[in-house]
């Protein structure tokens, strides 16, 4: 349960206002705790209650098969910030 607590503080850090920065800064920020979600045995159980679970899912879909949301960023970059976008747009 660390982890998806440490994933939905920086989440909820954005939401404060704080200087969002980059692509490339929110990747750095969030991906290797996304990564470490995605890739947990456990990752189900992990994300059943959690309030970011809707969006997560959605994000996973979309980039499916290498698919990006944003094209001009990493793969990595791109799922954090379209997580982001989902949460805070």
């Amino acid at each position: 349960m660390e982890i998806i607590n440490r994933i939905t503080y920086k989440i909820e850090q954005y939401g404060t206002g704080i200087e969002w920065g980059t692509g490339e800064d929110v990747g750095a920020n969030l991906w290797a705790d996304l990564d470490n979600l995605r890739n947990n045995c456990n990752r189900n159980n992990l994300v059943s209650d959690w309030k970011y679970k809707n969006n997560f899912d959605c994000i996973e879909k979309w980039h499916l098969n290498g698919r990006k949301a944003f094209d001009k960023m990493s793969w990595e970059n791109s799922f954090a910030v379209a997580l982001l976008f989902t949460i805070y747009h």
